[in-house]
């Protein structure tokens, strides 16, 4: 899928990592804890939650998404495999896959 996202300086991906981090009181040094801002999804942005769905419940090449759900939030769904990966290995990428829909959601609200 191809998606149209507007332009954004380096310098405002940069205070948005600072807003992002004050919201879950996550210090501005250090690796981000994913998983642990996952868990306070329904707590910082109200009406969204994160699903771990079965893997065939997504297309092979989206390991995870973020929809509009029936509230007034987000729900991030996320393959299985890619948060029992993220969970018991701490893969990069796989964590990188979470994060991204954590942003759409913090950005989106």
């Amino acid at each position: 899928m191809d998606y149209e996202s507007k332009a954004i300086t380096r310098g405002e991906l940069r205070q948005y990592s600072k807003i992002l981090r004050d919201l879950f009181d996550v210090p501005m040094t250090g690796a981000f804890p994913v998983l642990d801002v996952l868990e306070r999804i329904p707590d910082i942005f109200e009406g969204s939650r994160y699903l771990i769905v079965e893997d065939h419940a997504l297309p092979p090449k989206i390991m995870a998404q973020c929809i509009p759900n029936d509230e007034i939030g987000f729900t991030i769904e996320i393959k299985e495999s890619v948060y029992y990966g993220a969970y018991t290995n701490r893969t990069g990428a796989l964590l990188g896959f979470i994060c991204h829909e954590i942003c759409h959601i913090f950005y989106l609200r």
